[in-house]
C-alpha cells in the first residue's frame, strides 16, 4: 500500500470546506450514476416487452424473470442497508420494507412455476396473490417504524386538505375505473374481492405513506422517504390497472403497464442508497420543495382528467351522484389545503419576523462589531457597535474615511478577492468627540485598538467580526511601563540608602543651626540650604516612587489651596513675561490623596512650561470634578478631579508624545534635565488611582491632564503645620544604633538639644552587648533598617526573644512601606528627616511608654 503523508491534528476551516465539497461532488456523482443506471434497466426492460410483445412465450420469460429478479435484488439491498443503521427504529424500518420486497419475490417464484415451468395461465386468485398482498403491511409497518425516528408535527389544516385530495383523486379514478366492470363481472366475489383488493390495499398504503411524509419533520431524511412514497405510488397506479385489467379479464404479462412494476422496485433501491448516504452526508435540514408541494392538487386534477378521458366508456348513470359527491368532496379538500396553506405561510412569516427581532437584538447587544458584507463590498448588516467605533459612525467598511486610513478596508478587499480567513490589529481614532474641558484633551489622545478577524461565508461575500482591544493594549502599555520602573528600583534602592544617610546629617546640622543663632541675614541662608537640601531628598523620593519602593501617603488634602500654593511658588521663579491664570473650580473640595506628590506633579510640570516658553507665554492651572465612563476612563469609571497645566510653548513632537513619561528620557541637552520628572508625575498619579496623559500640537502649546479619583474627605483633618518652633524636652536614656557616622551624629545632636541622654552604637551586636550589661537602663532605642549582620528588624527580634521590653524606633531610608511596617516597632520614621520631626515623634513614644507604665501600676 503507498504510504500516506501525516496529517496534522486538525483541518483549517479552508480544507474542511474543501474535504466538504468534495465528498458532496462524489455524492452527487453516485446519485447521477446510480439514477442512471436504474432508468436505463426500466427502459431496457420495457424495449424488451415492446419487442417481444408478437412472441408470447418469449415474453412471458422476459417480464417474469424481469419482475423476479428486480424484486430480489430490491429485498437484498433493503437487507444490507437495514444492516448499516444505526438507529433501531431506522433498522426495524429497512427490514419491513426487506420483508415486504422478498414477499413480492416469492409471489413471483409462484407465478413462475405456473407460466414458466407448468406454462399455463396463472390461476387467480392464487397463492402467489397473498405474498403479492402481504407487502402492503410490510411497508406499512416500515413506514410507522420510521415515524417513531421522527419528531412529529403538529395536524394542520395543510395536512388534512392533502390527505383528503388525495383521497378524493383515489376514489373518482377507483370508480371510474373499477366500478362498471365490476357491476357486470359474472365471475364469484371471491374473485372481485380480490381484484379490487389490490388498488384498495395498495391506495392505502400510499395514503399511509403521505401522511407519514407530510405530518413529521423528517430534516436529511425526507429525499428517503419521498422516494420511498414515490415507489408505493407507482405500485397504487399499476395495481389499479392491474385490478382493473382482472375485472375486465385483459391482462396477460407483456402487457405496457408492466415497466411501472420494474420502476417501483427500481425506486426503492434508489431510497435505500439515499439511505445509506445519509451517514456520510454534511448535516443540513431540508425540506419539501414548495413547487412540489404546490403541485398536489394540480396532479390530482390531471389524474382525475387523464383516467376520465381513458375510460370515459366505462362511465354510467349510476355514477353520477358518487363521482357529483366526490367531486364536492375534492372542493372542499383543495380549499381547506388552501386555506391551511395560507395560515402556515402566515404563521411562519411570524416567525421570521420574530426570530429577525430577536437576532436584531442579540446583534445589536454584543460586545464586538459584527457586519456581513456582500461581494460588491456594501455592508449588508451591521450591529449598534460596529457605528460606535468610529468619529462619524461610518459603517463603509471599504470606502469609510477611518477604515481606510487604519487598513481595515484593504484587509477585507484581500478576503472578498482570495477567498481566505485574515485575523489583523488595527488603530482606529478616539470613538467620542471631546466635550466640555478635560474631554477636549482625553478625545484627542485617546485612540481605539482593534482585532478584526473577517472570514468568507460559502454563499458569498464576508463576515467581519471588530473587537476592542484597547483596554488590553493599555495594560500591554502598563506592564511594560511597570517592567522600567522595576529596572530604576534596582537602582534607586542601592542609592537611596547611602544618599539619605548623608542627607539626614546635612539636614539636622542646619536645622540645629537656625534654632541656636538669631542672625535674619544667616538664617535667610540656612533655609535656602535647607530647601536645596529638601529638593536633593526629593530626588531619591522621585526614584523610590517610580520603582514602588515608597508608597503614596494617602489622607485628606484640599487640591485647590495645592494649586494656589504652587502657583505662589511659581511667581518667585518663573520671568515676568510668563502670565500665570488659574481657573479652578470646587474650592472647598477636600478628596483623599497624597497632598505632598500632587503638589511636587504640579511643580514639575509648571517648571517644565517655564522650560518651554523662553520667550513667554500663558501658563495656565484648570481643576475640575467630571465623571468618566468604561470609554472614556484609563481606570474604573466614575467621579474624577481633573487638573490641567497647559502653556503655550512649542510643543512636543507627535512621535515624541508616548514617551513622554518614560523614565530617563528627556529632550533637553545633557545636564539641564535628568528625565524623572514626568515619570515621576505618571507613577505618582499610578499610585493614587488616577493616571496623566498629554495633548500636544507644534507651534501651538501642550496640555498636561492630571486625573484623580475624586474620593472626598473630611477637610477637618487636613494637617497645616506637622512641626512646632520649639523642639519637644526631655531627660530620658536614648541608645541610637547605626552602622554610619553621619546619621549617628546628626541624631546625637537633635536629642541633645532636646535634653536626652544619648548614648550611640555602631552595630546591632554592640547595642545588644550594652543593653545586656546593665550599666545603664535605657528607655528607647533608635536603630537604623540596614546595617550589616543585623540589621534593625533582627535587632528587635533578639530583643523580644531576650524578654528585654524597650520601645523601639526605626529609621529608615530604604522601606518598601514603612507605614505598614510599625506593627512591630513603636513607630517609623523615613530618613532624611526633619531635626523637629525626630524630636516629635521621640517624645510622643516616650510619653505612650510612661502611660502604660503608669497604667499597670494602677492596676496593680
Amino acid at each position: 500500500m503507498p504510504t500516506q503523508a501525516p496529517q496534522p491534528n486538525r483541518a483549517t476551516p479552508s480544507s474542511s470546506a474543501q474535504l466538504r465539497s468534495k465528498a458532496s461532488q462524489a455524492q452527487r456523482s453516485g446519485r447521477v450514476r446510480l439514477v442512471g443506471l436504474l432508468f436505463a434497466v426500466s427502459v431496457l426492460f420495457h424495449s424488451g416487452v415492446v419487442l417481444l410483445r408478437g412472441r408470447s412465450t418469449a415474453v412471458h420469460w422476459w417480464t417474469d424473470i424481469g419482475w423476479t429478479l428486480i424484486s430480489l435484488i430490491a429485498a437484498a439491498k433493503c437487507v444490507d442497508t437495514a444492516l448499516r443503521q444505526q438507529r433501531r427504529h431506522q433498522r426495524r424500518a429497512w427490514w419491513c420494507f426487506a420483508i415486504g420486497c422478498a414477499s413480492w419475490f416469492l409471489g413471483m417464484l409462484i407465478w413462475d412455476y405456473f407460466e414458466l415451468v407448468a406454462t399455463q395461465i396463472t390461476p387467480f386468485p392464487a397463492v402467489s396473490d397473498v405474498f403479492f398482498f402481504a407487502l402492503v403491511p410490510a411497508f406499512i409497518a416500515g413506514f410507522w417504524f420510521q415515524k417513531q425516528s421522527a419528531p412529529s408535527v403538529p395536524l394542520t389544516l395543510k395536512h388534512v386538505g392533502d390527505l383528503g385530495v388525495t383521497l378524493s383523486v383515489a376514489a373518482m379514478v377507483g370508480a371510474m375505473m373499477l366500478y362498471r366492470p365490476a357491476t357486470q363481472l359474472t365471475e364469484s366475489r371471491t374473485y372481485v374481492a380480490s381484484a379490487l383488493a389490490y388498488p384498495v390495499l395498495h391506495l392505502s398504503m400510499l395514503l399511509f405513506g403521505l401522511s407519514t411524509l407530510w405530518q413529521y419533520n423528517w430534516g436529511r431524511r425526507r429525499r428517503v422517504l419521498s422516494v420511498q412514497v414515490l415507489a408505493t405510488a407507482l405500485l397504487a397506479a399499476v395495481t389499479t390497472l392491474y385490478g382493473h385489467s382482472l375485472l375486465i379479464r385483459s391482462y396477460e404479462a407483456g402487457h405496457v403497464i408492466d415497466v411501472f412494476w420494474v420502476g417501483a422496485f427500481c425506486l426503492m433501491i434508489w431510497a435505500a442508497y439515499e439511505a445509506d448516504w445519509l451517514h456520510t452526508e454534511r448535516s443540513r435540514v431540508s425540506d419539501v420543495s414548495p413547487t412540489l408541494d404546490a403541485l398536489v392538487p394540480a396532479l390530482g386534477v390531471l389524474a382525475i382528467t387523464v383516467v376520465a378521458f381513458a375510460f370515459h366508456t366505462q362511465w354510467t348513470t349510476e355514477l353520477v351522484p358518487f363521482l357529483v359527491g366526490l367531486g364536492v368532496m375534492l372542493a372542499l379538500f383543495m380549499g381547506m389545503r388552501a386555506w391551511g396553506s395560507s395560515q402556515l405561510v402566515k404563521g411562519l412569516l411570524d416567525d421570521v419576523r420574530r426570530e429577525e427581532r430577536r437576532f436584531r437584538v442579540l446583534l445589536d447587544d454584543a460586545p464586538i462589531g459584527i457586519a456581513y458584507i456582500r461581494d460588491d463590498g456594501k455592508v449588508a448588516i451591521c450591529n449598534r457597535r460596529l457605528k460606535q467605533m468610529t468619529k462619524s459612525g461610518s459603517i463603509d467598511l471599504l470606502e469609510g474615511e477611518e477604515w481606510v486610513e487604519s487598513g481595515v478596508s484593504d484587509r477585507i478587499r484581500t478576503v472578498l478577492l482570495r477567498k481566505e480567513r485574515i485575523q489583523s490589529e488595527h488603530t482606529l481614532a478616539a470613538p467620542e468627540k471631546g466635550q466640555e474641558g478635560e474631554k477636549e484633551h482625553l478625545s484627542s489622545e485617546l485612540e481605539r485598538h482593534i482585532q478584526l478577524s473577517v472570514a468568507p461565508l460559502g454563499g458569498g461575500g464576508a463576515l467581519a467580526l471588530i473587537s476592542d482591544g484597547t483596554e488590553q493594549h493599555m495594560l500591554l502599555k502598563q506592564l511594560v511601563q511597570a517592567q522600567k520602573m522595576e529596572a530604576v528600583g534596582s537602582l534607586a534602592g542601592g542609592l537611596a540608602h547611602d544618599f539619605n544617610n548623608l542627607l539626614t546629617a546635612m539636614l539636622a546640622g542646619v536645622s540645629l543651626v537656625r534654632l541656636k543663632q538669631d542672625d535674619p541675614e544667616l538664617d535667610e541662608h540656612l533655609e535656602q540650604m535647607e530647601q536645596s537640601m529638601w529638593q536633593a531628598a526629593e530626588l531619591t523620593q522621585r526614584l523610590l516612587t517610580l520603582s514602588r519602593k515608597r508608597e503614596a501617603t494617602m489622607g485628606p488634602m484640599q487640591p485647590a489651596k495645592i494649586v494656589r500654593r504652587v502657583a505662589k511658588l511659581l511667581e518667585r521663579s518663573i520671568a515676568e513675561t510668563i502670565t500665570l491664570k488659574l481657573d479652578l473650580e470646587e474650592e472647598d473640595l477636600c478628596i483623599l490623596g497624597d497632598g505632598g506628590q500632587l503638589e511636587q506633579a504640579l511643580l514639575n510640570l509648571a517648571l517644565n512650561a517655564r522650560d518651554a516658553m523662553p520667550e513667554g507665554g500663558r501658563l495656565e492651572f484648570k481643576m475640575r470634578v467630571a465623571d468618566l465612563t468604561a470609554a472614556s476612563a484609563r481606570s474604573l469609571p466614575g467621579s474624577y478631579l481633573v487638573l490641567t497645566v497647559t502653556d503655550t510653548g512649542h510643543g512636543i513632537p507627535e512621535e515624541v508624545q508616548s514617551r513622554v513619561f518614560e523614565p530617563f528620557f528627556t529632550t533637553k541637552a545633557a545636564g539641564e534635565g535628568t528625565g524623572l520628572g514626568l515619570a515621576m508625575v505618571y507613577a505618582s498619579m499610578k499610585e493614587q488611582g488616577g493616571w496623566a496623559s498629554v495633548s500636544s500640537l507644534m507651534g501651538r502649546g501642550t496640555t498636561f491632564s492630571l486625573y484623580l479619583p475624586a474620593r472626598e474627605a473630611d477637610a477637618s483633618e487636613v494637617e497645616s503645620d506637622r512641626f512646632t518652633s520649639a523642639l519637644p524636652q526631655g531627660t530620658e536614656s536614648i541608645l541610637v544604633v547605626d552602622d554610619r557616622d553621619a546619621p549617628l551624629l546628626a541624631a546625637k545632636g537633635v536629642l541633645d538639644a532636646c535634653g536626652y541622654r544619648v548614648v550611640l552604637a555602631w552595630s546591632g551586636a554592640e547595642a545588644l552587648e550594652r543593653i545586656s550589661k546593665g550599666d545603664q537602663a535605657f528607655d528607647l532605642v533608635i536603630t537604623d533598617a540596614v546595617m550589616p549582620n543585623m540589621g534593625g528588624r533582627r535587632l528587635l527580634a533578639e530583643l523580644k526573644a531576650r524578654e528585654v521590653n524597650i520601645p523601639v524606633i526605626l529609621a529608615t531610608g530604604y522601606e518598601v512601606d514603612p507605614h505598614t511596617s510599625s506593627d512591630s516597632f513603636s513607630a517609623v520614621i523615613a530618613k532624611p528627616y526633619h531635626s523637629k520631626e525626630l524630636a516629635r515623634i521621640v517624645r510622643r513614644v516616650l510619653d505612650e511608654r510612661a502611660n502604660q507604665v503608669s497604667s499597670s501600676s494602677r492596676a496593680g
